[in-house]
């Protein structure tokens, strides 16, 4: 299994906010296509090739899931990086073992 962490930025590259309809919509395809998720407020930062800086304030979701599955959320972030006009997106994934108690 594998621990999947990414971020979706709550505004454009402008620091407009997106339309809650569109981050609504964002999180329902979350569920529909990985079963699931949890999502937390995080603010970060990152400076572009050309040297512009850029703060965001993003949600920071995790899913578990299996390989398979990782690339099918790859794929799905790239659609999402076009829908939001963002210059990168960030994945992380690790190994990781799921219990429920």
């Amino acid at each position: 299994m594998k621990k999947t962490t990414f971020t979706i930025p709550t505004t454009d590259n402008h620091g407009k906010k997106f339309p809650a309809a569109t981050m609504d919509g964002i999180q329902q395809e979350i569920l529909k296509r990985f079963g699931g998720f949890t999502v937390k407020e995080v603010t970060g930062g990152w400076v572009d090739e050309q040297g512009k800086s850029y703060i965001e304030h993003n949600l920071e979701y995790t899913i578990v899931m299996d390989d398979e599955a990782l690339e099918r959320l790859a794929r799905w972030l790239k659609e999402i990086k076009d829908l939001l006009s963002q210059e990168a997106m960030w994945l992380e994934a690790h190994e990781t073992e799921t219990y429920t108690i």
